[in-house]
């Protein structure tokens, strides 16, 4: 096409310019098969292409006279102008490119103030009644799936007769320019895409629908990390009636199953082939079954088995050999049933989910990822937690060996021998024995200064006062120093109590690099001592997940270790930064780091620290990597995946006080309560002296309704460390739902001097209690100071939650416009579940119905169950407000099947009682009165929400008024004796009136 432009019709430009834009950044060895596709059998326009094509560099610039030639309003690329207002709402910003079906955009949408993309339908299609199905289709079953990893549809329009749809926009490249620019992918990277990807399929499948053009062109990739499926416009549902035409191939040839190949129909195990063959490509940078034509490779495919990816790509690890080829079976009925199933042997793989080294976690991760925060307790102790044994209780391990508690003194170091310290791999040397538990130096030296009242070193007489004292079996102690040419490492074990020595043992090491290897011989010889028969061999496996660069980071890590310990996490945090900085590949200072930010409230820092801890797992040991596992689905609400590790942790390690704690969590947050006080209860009747585990105790024994032994627990728990700030969380809450005002605001008065978190806590507290008396100038101005401090310490998902209390708060003032500016400041700096659901109740209050209803989409996009379930809450919640209560009710019923929640059984009272129906309401209020120990903190996250308590009171009165009952008048009293200080509340009014009636009867 050199030299003169061709004459053709600007229609026909218009063609050419469309293919050539989708295949000119393929490579020449896939734009065969797109072509013989996309020119829909014209060869003519074929030709016209690949002369474009053959230009190569020089096409682009050929173009440009082109397209500045055809005539006004004949754009190839463009229906809608830069600047240019659509359907007055929506501002062009840029022209994304031109596909098959039309023209997209990246535009602003002025009524949500959101950038999102527009999809527009080609003209030359508007008058198709299948493209415009087809059109249609991708709205409808993208909105019916939901899920983080499928692009969100928001809705259809229409401008000056152009019909579009407006979509989420992402902020990346599809994976077809990632896999064209990185030619292959290692296999950690390649495997976390695929994950994400088979979480995107099981959404879909699970809704009955089947994507049927799975290829990387259709799966964006966005700079946060989000792999994100896109183009639904030919998918199958099971509902909605499918377009395909008996015989017709749909689909793109290179990634096609072999019956779309054929034209037969076909179910969720084609899509499991497609992403077979995207994993193949990841993994060796090509495709199987190329053939010299389109008619070839659909042969190919149909008739033969691909070439195993490992005899294309020598590392290409067994197992994902294995997930790819099953994926691969010609034969449907021989490949994975369901995209679950290729998780569960990915998993295998790398169970961890690991993030790629190219994808960039910024500090606070996309709002579409699950963030939540929780108890301190929980993942205090995921590494490293004071661990304090009576003799008289240790459990027995599996193979009936008493549990063995150790406490490690300071090893000492011969001056200018090394400067890094050795505890820490002595620690995991002796963890890999499963009945051995390594007590908490840190806590350690805490009772030490108690006792000797002055800060001391944890030499070997100090670490036995402190074993005998706190019931720990033995302490190790030991030495490095200096021996000719090379280095000695000395330790012996000592029975805690009468000082007689168990074991003792030298090791040599030629230097410094093989200290590591000394060490865990070392490690090894006393564990014998102890009664571990493991072959040396397999323990030496310890040392070997340290590496030679690590022993620099060694002295940070020990260090972020006791300040985790100490419970300054920020400080921890620090240090763990440091180690990673020397050892990006430390994968348990990640651990630490996610454990650390978790206690913060971090929950997105502390999900992304997973992450790359679990990216660099293959150095753990397998205690580790079972806790970091566990650390890693708590933290993103996979309840049942979290017991699964944590349970299979305490078998295959029964010493681990870690595991069993968040055993006791992990059921906690499933709301399954019985069977975590029946862990919890037991767990600390083995290990009485846990600090967290006995203040875990009080707080589910708080949530279960058990106020009173949730004092004496939290008492318990106190009078080990009185700086413990969490230990007043459940003292002030019991007391307060016992209706003991003065001493639940003693309770929060005392946290308030336990440094900046427990302040922070205190604040909250505090300002729940006053909302509860319905005081709410008060409960401003606390939640005001409060919010000023979190955020000068930073504290910014804290700030947030409690600007979106405040604004709860302003509207009960009367001051809407204040609450607005709260509830919007709390959205930018956060997006928890909680404050995107307490800002949509307050936007529904304001009257706002949309702003609440695109933040219920926002929950409904999360994967877990429990952001869903408060999204259908808002649903209902919207639908009440406007007076549509039999489908309200619905809503509600819809919840229910996510999650069974306080506020559901609250909510669905209310709307049962606006019905008329006043039994339902009685029992959905009944249930709420049976289970109020949730009322204490809703959200299970131990953040004080009791003020929401007293709204059941009140509406009992009404029901049982309905009712024509005698219990109205005393719910009435109870719920205004509540209420005596209150300063502006209609339900304390109409309570009022509605008490004065009765009695005049």
């Amino acid at each position: 096409m050199g030299g003169d432009i061709p004459q053709m019709p600007p229609e026909r430009w218009h063609r050419v310019v469309e293919v050539f834009g989708d295949v000119k950044d393929l490579p020449s060895a896939h734009r065969n098969s797109y072509l013989e596709v996309a020119c829909e059998g014209d060869s003519e326009l074929r030709r016209q292409v690949e002369d474009l094509l053959a230009e190569d560099a020089a096409a682009e610039d050929f173009l440009q006279p082109i397209l500045a030639v055809l005539p006004p309003g004949t754009s190839a690329t463009s229906t809608f102008d830069v600047g240019q207002m659509v359907a007055n709402r929506y501002t062009i910003l840029d022209v994304l490119g031109e596909g098959g079906m039309g023209s997209v955009y990246k535009a602003w949408d002025r009524a949500l103030d959101r950038t999102v993309v527009i999809k527009v339908i080609h003209p030359r299609l508007a008058g198709s009644e299948i493209a415009l199905k087809r059109f249609k289709r991708e709205l409808l079953l993208a909105r019916q799936i939901g899920h983080k990893n499928i692009v969100r549809i928001f809705d259809i329009g229409e401008s000056d007769g152009t019909k579009f749809i407006t979509m989420e926009y992402i902020e990346g490249v599809d994976l077809k320019k990632r896999i064209v620019k990185a030619g292959k992918f290692p296999a950690h990277q390649a495997i976390a895409i695929v994950r994400q990807i088979c979480h995107a399929l099981e959404a879909a499948h699970q809704e009955g629908i089947v994507h049927r053009d799975l290829k990387p062109q259709n799966i964006m990739v966005q700079n946060d990390g989000r792999v994100v499926v896109m183009d639904f416009g030919i998918a199958h549902s099971d509902e909605v009636p499918s377009m395909t035409v008996t015989g017709a191939m749909i689909g793109t040839p290179e990634y096609m199953s072999p019956e779309q190949a054929k034209g037969e129909k076909v179910d969720r195990r084609s899509d499991i082939f497609s992403l077979g063959l995207i994993f193949y490509e990841l993994l060796t940078g090509t495709l199987p079954f190329k053939g010299q034509t389109l008619q070839e490779t659909i042969f190919k495919r149909i008739g033969t088995r691909a070439v195993p990816p490992v005899e294309i790509e020598g590392t290409v690890p067994p197992q994902a050999n294995r997930v790819i080829m099953r994926c691969l079976e010609p034969d449907p009925r021989k490949r994975y049933p369901t995209a679950s199933a290729v998780l569960t042997d990915l998993g295998a793989i790398d169970p961890a989910q690991p993030a790629t080294t190219w994808m960039h976690f910024p500090h606070g991760l996309s709002h579409v990822q699950l963030r939540w925060k929780a108890a301190a307790a929980v993942l205090v102790g995921l590494m490293g937690m004071g661990i304090y044994f009576s003799r008289d209780t240790w459990p027995r391990s599996s193979a009936g060996k008493k549990i063995v508690q150790v406490l490690i003194a300071d090893f000492s170091i011969e001056p200018g021998v090394l400067d890094t310290p050795l505890e820490p791999v002595l620690t995991l040397a002796l963890e890999g024995a499963p009945f051995v538990e390594v007590a908490d130096r840190q806590r350690a030296k805490a009772v030490a200064a108690s006792v000797k009242a002055k800060q001391m070193p944890l030499d070997e007489e100090t670490a036995r006062l402190v074993a005998v004292r706190e019931g720990i079996n033995a302490v190790i102690s030991g030495s490095l120093v200096r021996r000719g040419q090379g280095l000695e490492v000395s330790g012996k074990a000592i029975d805690a109590v009468t000082g007689h020595v168990l074991r003792s043992a030298r090791v040599s090491a030629d230097g410094k690099s093989s200290v590591l290897t000394a060490m865990a011989k070392l490690g090894a010889s006393i564990r014998s001592s102890l009664g571990d028969n493991t072959p040396e061999s397999i323990q030496l496996a310890a040392a070997e997940t340290f590496t030679v660069g690590s022993l620099e980071a060694m002295t940070n890590y020990a260090k972020a270790q006791e300040l985790r310990s100490a419970g300054k996490w920020e400080d921890a945090i620090h240090y763990y930064s440091q180690a990673v900085a020397v050892d990006p590949k430390l994968g348990r200072a990640f651990a630490g780091m996610a454990a650390a930010s978790f206690n913060l409230g971090r929950t997105g820092d502390a999900e992304k620290y997973y992450q790359f801890a679990l990216a660099n797992s293959d150095r753990m040991t397998d205690r580790e990597k079972y806790r970091t596992r566990g650390g890693y689905f708590l933290t993103v609400r996979d309840y049942n995946r979290a017991i699964e590790q944590f349970k299979t942790l305490v078998e295959k390690f029964p010493a681990d006080a870690a595991g069993r704690n968040n055993l006791a969590a992990a059921y906690f947050y499933k709301r399954d309560m019985s069977n975590a006080l029946v862990e919890v209860q037991q767990f600390v009747s083995l290990y009485p002296k846990i600090v967290a585990a006995r203040n875990s105790l009080a707080l589910y024994a708080m949530y279960a309704g058990n106020f009173e032994k949730a004092k004496v627990e939290s008492s318990g728990a106190l009078q080990q460390i009185p700086s413990f700030a969490k230990g007043y969380l459940a003292i002030g809450l019991s007391e307060l739902a016992l209706g003991h005002n003065d001493e639940a605001m003693q309770a929060y008065e005392k946290m308030t001097a336990l440094g900046s978190r427990g302040a922070s806590l205190a604040a909250v507290g505090l300002a729940d209690l006053k909302i509860f008396e319905g005081r709410f100038r008060d409960a401003e101005a606390i939640l005001q100071k409060a919010i000023a401090a979190d955020l000068e310490n930073k504290e910014v998902a804290s700030a947030a939650e409690n600007l979106a209390t405040l604004a709860f708060v302003q509207i009960s003032l009367n001051r809407r416009t204040d609450a607005v500016a709260s509830v919007e400041q709390a959205l930018r700096l956060s997006t928890e579940l909680r404050v995107l659901f307490e800002a949509a109740r307050v936007f529904i209050q304001l009257g706002r119905p949309d702003r609440a209803e695109y933040l219920a989409r926002e929950l409904n996009a999360w994967l877990q169950d429990e952001p869903r379930a408060y999204a259908r809450l808002i649903e209902g919640e919207i639908l009440l407000s406007a007076g549509k209560i039999p489908d309200a009710i619905r809503k509600f019923a819809e919840a229910r099947q996510y999650g069974d929640t306080w506020l559901g059984h609250m909510d669905t009272g209310r709307a049962y009682l606006e019905a008329g129906a006043f039994a339902e309401a009685s029992s959905e209020f009944d249930t709420s009165l049976r289970r109020r120990g949730e009322a204490t903190a809703v959200f299970l996250d131990d953040l004080p929400t009791y003020h929401y308590f007293p709204l059941v009171l009140y509406y009992l009165g009404r029901v049982h008024e309905g009712l024509k009952g005698y219990g109205a008048l005393e719910q009435y009293h109870a719920f205004l004796d509540i209420k005596r200080k209150s300063e502006t509340d209609p339900l304390v009014e109409d309570a009022k009136r509605r008490v004065e009636m009765l009695s005049n009867r």
